[in-house]
């Protein structure tokens, strides 16, 4: 099983995204396709779900240096909406899920944050995984879409998976994005990253 590293620049940008993307992810304002969005501080470049149209894939830059504009740090959300879901949230089995993404082979990824969403819901968040931009294009490559399917909650300490049903937590377990427009979209979050250097 592949277990994705995690930069700690990139998991402290969480709360600031959750307030600056995550209120407008149900909107209508984002329409379909790959979109780019800038700040001073962060460019997401972000597509809607196809099962679940809120679910964006965010592909996220850092404006610090030409090196970090060059960082694709990749993350999702999955909304969930099954019975009990304050008690079970509020002490979830593990913060890793073993995870297929494109049925390649297994990979783990790390839920970051879990807030209220509508009604009885919640939103997590999740770190899928943080590469080059030309590793994370060349790795979807031939793909039409990115598909990320969640397996099983994993004990990281003893390194292995709980037998825990993920479905208890989540009732949609699986997701996809289209790849249509990414390379573009991704190249110019780029440029609008390394011009915000300047």
């Amino acid at each position: 099983m592949k277990i994705i590293k995690h930069l700690t620049f990139f998991t402290i940008i969480l709360s600031f995204l959750s307030n600056y993307v995550v209120s407008d992810d149900f909107s209508d304002k984002w329409g379909d396709g790959w979109k780019v969005r800038t700040s001073e501080d962060v460019v997401v470049v972000s597509t809607n779900g196809n099962h679940v149209h809120g679910d964006r894939f965010r592909v996220v830059l850092q404006p610090k240096s030409k090196k970090t504009c060059n960082i694709a740090g990749q993350y999702t959300s999955f909304m969930s909406a099954v019975d009990d879901i304050d008690l079970k949230f509020d002490s979830l089995p593990s913060k890793y899920i073993v995870s297929k993404i494109n049925k390649k082979e297994e990979s783990l990824v790390k839920i970051e944050t879990t807030f209220d969403a509508f009604g009885k819901s919640k939103i997590t968040w999740f770190n899928i995984s943080i590469n080059k931009i030309e590793d994370f294009l060349d790795y979807h490559s031939g793909n039409e879409e990115i598909v990320i399917e969640l397996l099983a909650f994993y004990d990281f300490v003893n390194k292995k998976k709980l037998s825990i049903s993920i479905s208890e937590y989540f009732d949609v377990t699986k997701n996809s994005w289209s790849l249509d427009g990414l390379e573009t979209a991704l190249y110019r979050g780029k440029s609008e990253c390394l011009m915000l250097l300047k």
